[in-house]
C-alpha cells in the first residue's frame, strides 16, 4: 500500500494540517504561513465554531460540545508572531459505546470499508478522521483567514439553497446573512426555512436523513485572482469543497445548467461603469472565466449528500461477509446543511492562500516584514523578540515622521544588535528631525518602524501620479532609485520613463512590461517588476490615492521585487470612501492650526506672513493672497470658510487665523452669491462680539445687498475696517500694518 502523508494537510502559503479523531481527546489544527503583526480576535474564531457546532437546534446532532477553542501557540498578546499557530478544541461528550455494535460491519453510505481497504484497519469510534468533527478545526482556521479577508472587504457568505425537494427561489445577490443566520436551518427566506425544518423533523422522525444543497457566495474579490491552466480558482475552489466528506456534486455560476444552453444566452457581456470600472452584465459564469476572477461576485453550489448514520435499518454485510441488519443508536445530524454553511464559507476563505500577497500585504505588493513602535524601551524589545532573538543580523530602525530626506537627516540607521537598535532609537526619540522637507523647525519623533534588513542588489523609482497638463494619471519609472525624482528630471531626465495612463482602459499589460523593459530586468526579475507595477496601478486607484511613490523599490539578490519606501498622498475629497484610512491619521504630524480647520470643516493652510486671510472659494482665496503680496504685505495662510459663511464658520475662522502669532492683521473678502452679504455681515458682527479681536480686520463684501452690509460694518463700533473693491481693501490693508 501507498500512503500519502500530506492528505492531511491544506494550502501552500497559509498552510493548515489538522489531526485528531471524532471520540479522541482533541481535534487541532496547526496553521503555518500566518503572517506576523495580525491581530487575532477569538471571539470572532468562537462565533464561527458556535455556528457549526452540535446540539444547536432541533435540526443538527443533540450532542453536548462546547467546542472552546484554545489557541496555544504562534499568538503573543493577541498579535501573531509569524511561527506556526496551532488551536486546540477539546473533545467532551464522546459516546464510544454507541459504536461497540457496528464495530465489525461496513456501514452503508460510509467510508469505514473504504478505509480498511488503504489502511487495513478503522476506528469505528464515531467514525475517526472520516468524522465530520475533523470539520470543527477547519472553521478555526478559516475564521483567522477570513479575518485577514474582511480587512480587504472580501465578504464571504453561504446559505442552504435546498433541502431534499424544498428549494429557495431568493436570488444569490439579494440574500440578507443576518436573514440566513436568524433561522436554524440557515436559508435565504423564512417562507422556506419553515419548510424545510418541516421536511427535516419529518425525516428524523422516520429514523432518516436528507440532503440538500448550500450555495457559497464571495464578494468584493478582485478580478485576476487564480491561474489558466492547473490552478484555476473554480478548480481550487472546488477542490477544497469537495475535501467536505459530505460534498458529492460541485458548480460554479450555472454550472451544469450551461449544458442546455446557446452561447448567446450563456455569455456575459462586459460594459463599463460610471467608475470606468468594468463589469459584466450578467453572471452566468459565477464570476471566473479562464480559471480566473473577474471582479463579479463568485457563486458556487455543493450538493450535500444525507448523513449515512441512520436509525432506520437496512441490511450491510459485515467483514465475514455476512448479511446483517444496520442502524445505528449514536446521535447523529438529520440534514448536514445547517452546519455545513460555515465550513463552507471556511474552507472558501482558505483557498485565498495562493494570493496571500494580494490580500494580506498591502494589494500584493511586497514589503519587508517590520513593526510600528512607540518607545526607546520598545525597540529594544521588538528587535530582540522578533528579529535578533531568530536569527537577524541586521536590521533598518527608521523614524517616522511625515517627510522625505530622513536618511540623510539621521532619521534612518542600520543596527546589528537589540541594544544598539534601543540607543540609537533613545538618542532622537521626543526631538526634532530636520530635514529638506520639514523646514528649521523639524518635526518631533514619536515613533519608529523596525524592519527586516534586504539584500539589495539594484534600487529604481516607481511611482504615480496625476499629470494635470494632460488630465491623466502618469506611470514613472527610473533606474536611479533612492534619489530624489525632481532632481533625476533636472540632471537626467533620460533616466526616467513616463507613461500616461489611459482613464478608459487603464495601464495595459504591454505598458507594464514597457517599464520592466527599461528598468533593465529579465527572467523571475522581469515578471515579478510586471505584476508589481500592476498592482501599484490598481491600488492607486482603489485607495484613490493623488501620489504613490515606492522610492526605492529594490531587486534582491534572490530576484524578488519589494517596496523598500513608500509615500501615499490621499485625495481628501475621497476620504468617505475609505473611513480606514481616518484611523491611520496622525495629528501629532499635521499642523495644530489645521487639525483644527478640519474640525470645523474649514480648509486652512497656514503660511509664513503676516496677514491673515478668510474667503469663500479657492480660486478668490488664491487672489486674495495676490492682492495682499501686491500690496507689500505676505498671507499668512489660506482660508476658505466655503459658500455659506455664517457667524459660527467665521468665528471659528477668526479664531485659528488669531492663534497664529504672526498676524498683524486680517483680510475678509467674501462673495455674497449663495449668501446675501447682509447675512454674511451680521455673521462677521456677531463673532467679533463673541471674540477678542487683537488686530484690525478689513472687511470687503461684494454681491447681494453689499451696501447695506457696509452700513452696517461701519455701524457696528468695532474694529472692523470695510472697503470698497479689492484695491481699496489692499490699500488699507497697506496702511494697518505700516
Amino acid at each position: 500500500m501507498i500512503f500519502d502523508t500530506s492528505s492531511n494537510s491544506f494550502g501552500q502559503h497559509f498552510k493548515m494540517m489538522t489531526f485528531g479523531e471524532s471520540h479522541g481527546r482533541f481535534v487541532g489544527v496547526v496553521i503555518d504561513g500566518v503572517p506576523p503583526g495580525q491581530k487575532i480576535d477569538l471571539d470572532i474564531i468562537q462565533y464561527e465554531l458556535n455556528r457549526r457546532k452540535p446540539g444547536q437546534s432541533t435540526v443538527t446532532t443533540p450532542r453536548n460540545e462546547s467546542d472552546k477553542a484554545e489557541i496555544v501557540s504562534g499568538v503573543l498578546d493577541g498579535i501573531t508572531t509569524g511561527t506556526p499557530l496551532c488551536i486546540l478544541i477539546k473533545n467532551q461528550d464522546q459516546k464510544s459505546s454507541d459504536y461497540e455494535a457496528i464495530s465489525k460491519m461496513f456501514r452503508p453510505g460510509h467510508a469505514s470499508y473504504t478505509y480498511i481497504q488503504k489502511y487495513g484497519m478503522f476506528d469505528f469510534k464515531g467514525g475517526g478522521r472520516a468524522s465530520a468533527r475533523e470539520t470543527a478545526v477547519r472553521v478555526a482556521a478559516g475564521a483567522i483567514a477570513k479575518q485577514f479577508l474582511l480587512s480587504h472587504h472580501i465578504q464571504i457568505f453561504a446559505f442552504t439553497r435546498q433541502v431534499g425537494h424544498v428549494i429557495s427561489k431568493c436570488s444569490a445577490s439579494l440574500v440578507d446573512p443576518n436573514i440566513v443566520e436568524s433561522n436554524i436551518v440557515r436559508a435565504p427566506d423564512l417562507e422556506s426555512a419553515d419548510k424545510m425544518i418541516e421536511l427535516i423533523h419529518n425525516v428524523k422522525e422516520q429514523g432518516d436523513s436528507i440532503g440538500g444543497i448550500v450555495e457559497i457566495v464571495v464578494k468584493n474579490l478582485p478580478a485576476g485572482l487564480g491561474e489558466p491552466l492547473y490552478h484555476k480558482l473554480d478548480a481550487d475552489f472546488a477542490s477544497a469543497l469537495m475535501s467536505l466528506g459530505a460534498i458529492k456534486g460541485f458548480e460554479i455560476g450555472d454550472g451544469f445548467a450551461v449544458a442546455t444552453k446557446r452561447g448567446s444566452e450563456n455569455n456575459d457581456a462586459f460594459f463599463m461603469d460610471e467608475k470606468k470600472e468594468f463589469h459584466t452584465k450578467t453572471n452566468h459564469a459565477g464570476g471566473v472565466l479562464g480559471g480566473i476572477s473577474n471582479g463579479e461576485d463568485i457563486i458556487m453550489k455543493i450538493a450535500v449528500k444525507p448523513p449515512s448514520s441512520i436509525t432506520k435499518e437496512i441490511l450491510t454485510a459485515n467483514q465475514d461477509g455476512e448479511q446483517v441488519s444496520f442502524g445505528i443508536k449514536g446521535r447523529h445530524d438529520p440534514c448536514l446543511c445547517p452546519r455545513v454553511v460555515p465550513v463552507a464559507e471556511a474552507m472558501v476563505a482558505l483557498i485565498h492562500e495562493h494570493q496571500a500577497k494580494e490580500i494580506l500585504f498591502n494589494s500584493g505588493i511586497a514589503v519587508p516584514m517590520g513593526y510600528v513602535v512607540h518607545s526607546p524601551e520598545e525597540v529594544g524589545h521588538i528587535a530582540y523578540e522578533r528579529f535578533f532573538s531568530r536569527s537577524a543580523h541586521i536590521i533598518v530602525l527608521k523614524a517616522q515622521i511625515h517627510a522625505g530626506g530622513r536618511g540623510k537627516a539621521g532619521g534612518v540607521k542600520i543596527v546589528y544588535s537589540a541594544d544598539e537598535a534601543y540607543q540609537v532609537a533613545k538618542s532622537i526619540f521626543g526631538l526634532p528631525l530636520v530635514t529638506h522637507q520639514t523646514g528649521p523647525q523639524g518635526r518631533i519623533v514619536r515613533r519608529f518602524l523596525l524592519e527586516q534588513s534586504v539584500n539589495i542588489d539594484k534600487e529604481f523609482y516607481v511611482g504615480i501620479t496625476l499629470d494635470r497638463s494632460i488630465s491623466k494619471n502618469v506611470l514613472m519609472v527610473s533606474t536611479e532609485g533612492g534619489v530624489e525624482i525632481e532632481k533625476i528630471a533636472e540632471e537626467s531626465p533620460n533616466k526616467i520613463l513616463k507613461i500616461p495612463i489611459n482613464p478608459a482602459y487603464g495601464l495595459m499589460a504591454f505598458e507594464a512590461r514597457e517599464a520592466a523593459f527599461f528598468l533593465g530586468l529579465s527572467g523571475k526579475a522581469f515578471k515579478q517588476a510586471v505584476d508589481f507595477i500592476q498592482l501599484l496601478v490598481k491600488a492607486y486607484h482603489k485607495i484613490d490615492a493623488t501620489l504613490v511613490e515606492i522610492n526605492p523599490s529594490v531587486l534582491t539578490k534572490e530576484e524578488d521585487i519589494i517596496a523598500l519606501d513608500a509615500k501615499i498622498d490621499l485625495d481628501d475629497n475621497a476620504l468617505f470612501r475609505h473611513p480606514e484610512f481616518m484611523e491611520m491619521r496622525d495629528e501629532t504630524e499635521e499642523d495644530p492650526l489645521e487639525v483644527e480647520a478640519t474640525k470645523s470643516n474649514l480648509n486652512y493652510v497656514k503660511l509664513d506672513g503676516n496677514v491673515g486671510c478668510m474667503v469663500n472659494g479657492a480660486g478668490l482665496a488664491m487672489g486674495t493672497m495676490d492682492i495682499i503680496k501686491l500690496s507689500g504685505a505676505e498671507p499668512a495662510n489660506f482660508l476658505d470658510v466655503g459658500g455659506g459663511a455664517n457667524a459660527k464658520t467665521v468665528e471659528s475662522g477668526f479664531r485659528i487665523i488669531l492663534s497664529d502669532k504672526n498676524v498683524k492683521a486680517i483680510l475678509v473678502n467674501i462673495f455674497g452669491g449663495i449668501v446675501r452679504c447682509d447675512r454674511v455681515a451680521s455673521g462677521i458682527i456677531e463673532a467679533a462680539k463673541n471674540i477678542n479681536l487683537s488686530v484690525p480686520v478689513v472687511v470687503r463684501l461684494e454681491g447681494t445687498n453689499a451696501e447695506i452690509a457696509q452700513k452696517m460694518l461701519n455701524d457696528a463700533g468695532l474694529n472692523l475696517i470695510s472697503a470698497k473693491g479689492l484695491s481699496d481693501a489692499a490699500d488699507k490693508i497697506a496702511k494697518v500694518i505700516a
